[in-house]
This record gives C-alpha cells, structure tokens and sequence, in this order.
C-alpha cells in the first residue's frame, strides 16, 4: 500500500512538472508581435481606416501597448455624411487579451484601456468567427472624460454597450448610458446660442440603437 501511494505520488509529481514545462514554453514562444499585428490589421480590414503607430511594446504573456496612435477613417463608414475623411488620434491603447479562447476557439477575448486627450476609456471586446464573418461585442466600463472646446465644456462619464456582426456596426445594437457634470456651451452644432451660454449642473441621458435606428 506504501509503494502504491509513493508511484501515485511520483505520478503526480511528473504530471504537475509536465504542465509548468508547457505552461513555461507556451510563455516564451507565444507569438504576441504577431498577434498586435493580426489585431492592428483586422481592425483596418473591418473599419476601413487606416492605422499608424508611432511606438508599440509587446510583453508577455499577452499585452499590448502602442502610443501615438493616428486613424484615417472614411466619414461614411462612421455614418457621418460626405466622400472624405476623419483623423482619431489617440494618445495610447493597451490590450490584454486571453490566449487560450483565440488559440483553441477563434475567440478573441480582449481587455482594452484607451488614452486619449480628454482621458481613459477602459473596456472589453469579444470577437467571434460566425458564418464567414466576424461578430463583435463592445462593452465600456466606467469612463469618465474633461472636455474643452471653444463652444462646449464639462465631465462627461459614459458607460455603454454594443454587438453587431461583419461590417455592419450601424445596424447592430447597443446603448449608452451618460452623464455630464458642470457643463457649459455657447454654440450648438456650428450655431452661436443668441443669449450667450447656457450652464447646467448635471444631464443624465441614454443612447439606444438598433438595426440603424437612433434614440435618445
């Protein structure tokens, strides 16, 4: 009975040294530049804008950061009107994604935080091979941003969610909920307001959409 229990023993020991081996040669071997750059060209190929990165770093075991991030995207792929483009500049743009969902069930589970001039966005994107095309899943965690403009001011704290499959993310669905703070405008889209400005304390509100339809 003694012997029996030191063979389970050593069985279990060989077994226990076999997984850390793999784990440890899964971590040295895992190709994350790769996988930064499937990520930067499947969002290229799915928005249609194009993307440079002034500076990236890979680290181990699956995160990504790039600062000095410029898109050029077509206005009419992010539903606004007209032939020519918009510039996004993003200060920077971590992603922290599973490996073993990508690698055993194409799914791609990323957690991502992006920094730009009005403040951080942090969130999670899933993304899933589904009849030839991709589908895609967005939710925003608690977002709290300070913009500044000529005509507009205050904090703005958003939080939001949304799915829709291929290249079609107009007519999928999601919400977003938000709150302003200590807001202040002049103007309103292009329009000087006549008595001035107007302040407020505090506005709730929400976004909903679906299949291209907008309410507020």
């Amino acid at each position: 009975m003694k012997i029996q229990k030191e063979k389970l023993l050593r069985f279990l020991l060989y077994v226990l040294f076999g997984i850390a081996c793999f784990l440890f040669f899964f971590y040295l071997t895992f190709p994350v530049d790769l996988a930064g750059k499937y990520v930067l060209r499947l969002f290229e190929r799915e928005s249609g804008c194009v993307v440079t990165v002034d500076e990236g770093e890979y680290h181990l075991p699956a995160r990504i950061a790039w600062r000095g991030i410029k898109a050029v995207c077509p206005k009419h792929r992010l539903g606004l009107s007209g032939a020519d483009t918009v510039d996004i500049h993003l200060k920077t743009l971590e992603l922290r994604f599973a490996p073993l969902p990508l690698l055993l069930h194409q799914r791609a589970e990323i957690d991502f935080k992006i920094g730009s001039a009005l403040g951080e966005i942090p969130g999670h994107l899933t993304v899933v091979e589904k009849e030839e095309q991709l589908s895609f899943a967005v939710r925003t965690t608690k977002a709290t941003l300070t913009f500044v403009d000529e005509g507009l001011s205050g904090l703005l704290s958003i939080e939001g969610e949304s799915a829709w499959v291929g290249q079609e993310y107009l007519k999928g669905t999601g919400k977003i909920v938000f709150t302003v703070d200590s807001g202040k405008f002049k103007e309103f889209a292009g329009w000087a307001l006549p008595i001035g400005e107007i302040a407020f304390s505090n506005i709730d509100g929400q976004f909903f959409w679906k299949a291209g339809r907008m309410v507020i």
